[in-house]
């Protein structure tokens, strides 16, 4: 009974308040502007307990013909990144209206008559620095206008402090028409007009230590917070730096593997003692692979000695002409060879540079549209490949899907932690890690492990073919030594070297007078006159495969 007694005389101190609000209200009316009579008005109690709940009950009137609802949130902005989250409960409602409650809002139905709604508020109290601090909606957020709202707050101290009470729109801080504590302890609100989606705000202040605390708050995820570094979006751009420093240090390594491959290549010997004396290659490599395995690019001098091979081989024939003014030119044409033995890259070179039995001249070919370097360097490009010399690194291969995987995941889980709990960077730097893995095999050297092997023993021959005393080949067989071993004098750079040294050479040493794949030297007693001519020749042929390129690049599409 002695419980009771304090709370039946809270309630009967609240009645009083309302009444005395209701008195008030009609005194005022005198002097101001009184309610709208044909608006809907509402009378709101509110007890704090001892343990720290809100007691509200909100008595709905609505004129005939009218009805009102609302949908009040539970979840309240408290600055950038928090909201201040209230609980409703014990809800129940008497008179004609309606009313439901979940974790997010309080909706309301008051049709004409009159509704009551009764419920209970946990999380209104808060600890401030120095006092307690009591904030709830008492109403608000209907769908039309209010014409009156009184509420009175009553708390287990008489040492209440008005702090605030604000009307108008959310966030808005204008002031409640009245509000004021009575002699008696309790807060009276009087608010003249209530605007569709407005509502009204009250704070308290209670001593510490009035009641438990309450107040809960849960973190709003705002795009500044979410793109925040904290520690685990830091130790996940840790780790992408980690992987970083690995995937350079793993490609500087294979850089440098690559290119010490280059320089500790080794052969033997590129002569081959037989019935006839003749040169051989690693992997028995023709010139234009050989030199497009060295530089990972099928080049104009590439090409000059794969055609300078081709013309060694007997496929095709080169001769020095002169015109009525004595200027010297060379003309090309089919040679003898068997058309089956040569690679599909190889046919197409012949046939580019002489498609017919008729003799060109070497100087109109970067115009000839027959032509085909595309077709070329990619049968050179196919052939590597295929003997596993050089490596795709813009294939789809683990690398696509491993880097395309990490940067779908950073994307999809970097918005879903955007939405959620934050730590979004972790997103950004998956996405990082997954660019990077997708990049890194670009970086790599073209050329695989064999290729960078087989590159080196290319690379070795030079060596041999600087220290080659023709002196040491029997006689007939010199002619043969030098052509074979010209076109890859020419990609190792050896070419004025590897003529000097033959410059000497009777070419009719082998019962033939001349070169036999290159003619207008058959008078010559050596080959002096062709070391000296042969360069220019190279000049010119290197010259046509680059015109031929650059006409290439101006031809229309055919879209």
């Amino acid at each position: 009974m002695r419980r009771r007694a304090p709370r039946l005389l809270a309630t009967l101190a609240l009645g009083l308040a309302i009444a005395g609000l209701s008195v008030t209200a009609s005194a005022d009316e005198a002097e101001s502007e009184a309610p709208d009579e044909a608006a809907p008005t509402i009378r709101v109690e509110l007890m704090l307990d001892d343990e720290g709940l809100l007691a509200v009950t909100e008595r709905i009137t609505v004129p005939v013909g009218m009805e009102v609802s609302r949908d009040q949130p539970l979840r309240q902005p408290a600055g950038e990144a928090a909201e201040r989250v209230y609980t409703v409960e014990n809800l129940s409602v008497s008179g004609a209206g309606a009313a439901e409650a979940d974790g997010d809002s309080l909706t309301a139905t008051a049709p004409e008559g009159e509704t009551e709604i009764a419920y209970t508020v946990t999380g209104a109290v808060a600890q401030g620095p120095d006092e307690q601090t009591l904030t709830w909606y008492p109403t608000g957020w209907w769908n039309g206008e209010i014409g009156q709202v009184t509420a009175a707050v009553l708390a287990p101290t008489p040492r209440m402090a008005l702090a605030d009470c604000r009307s108008g729109a959310p966030e808005s801080a204008a002031r409640c028409t009245l509000a004021a504590l009575s002699h008696s302890g309790i807060l009276e609100i009087d608010q003249r007009g209530l605007d569709a989606g407005h509502r009204i705000e009250i704070v308290v202040g209670l001593p510490d230590g009035t009641v438990p605390v309450s107040a809960q708050w849960d973190e709003v995820m705002t795009l500044s917070r979410a793109l925040s570094m904290t520690l685990p979006a830091a130790l996940a751009f840790a780790g992408l730096a980690a992987l970083v420093v690995l995937a350079s240090v793993s490609v500087a390594v294979t850089r440098r593997r690559d290119l010490a491959a280059l320089e500790s290549g080794h052969v033997d010997s590129i002569i081959a003692y037989g019935e006839k004396v003749d040169v051989v290659t690693p992997h028995n490599i023709p010139p234009g692979q050989a030199g497009t395995l060295i530089d990972a690019s099928v080049d104009p001098v590439d090409l000059a000695a794969a055609t300078v091979g081709l013309a060694v081989r007997g496929h095709l024939h080169f001769a020095e002409v002169r015109d009525h003014d004595d200027t010297v030119d060379w003309v090309v044409s089919r040679g003898a060879g068997d058309a089956d033995a040569l690679r599909p890259y190889e046919q197409t070179l012949v046939a580019g540079l002489a498609p017919d039995e008729q003799a060109r001249p070497v100087s109109s070919l970067g115009e000839a549209t027959a032509l085909d370097l595309g077709a070329v360097r990619g049968g050179i490009y196919g052939e590597i490949f295929a003997r596993g010399w050089f490596a795709d690194r813009t294939a789809r291969g683990w690398p696509t899907w491993i880097g395309g995987a990490l940067i779908m995941l950073g994307f999809v889980g970097g918005v879903a932690l955007a939405l959620t709990i934050g730590h979004a960077l972790i997103g950004v730097a998956t996405i990082g890690a997954g660019v990077l893995v997708l990049l890194a095999p670009r970086f790599l050297p073209l050329r695989t492990g064999l290729g960078s092997q087989a590159a080196g023993e290319v690379i070795a021959m030079r060596h041999h073919l600087h220290l080659l005393a023709p002196e040491g080949i029997p006689e007939a067989d010199r002619e043969l030594v030098f052509s074979r071993g010209l076109p890859y004098a020419v990609v190792l750079g050896e070419t004025k070297s590897w003529l000097e040294k033959f410059s000497e050479l009777a070419p009719a040493a082998n019962g033939e007078p001349g070169v036999a794949w290159f003619g207008g030297f058959e008078n010559s007693p050596d080959l002096g006159r062709f070391a000296k001519h042969f360069p220019h020749f190279l000049a010119e042929l290197e010259g046509v495969f680059a015109t031929t390129d650059h006409v290439a690049t101006l031809q229309p599409s055919d879209d």
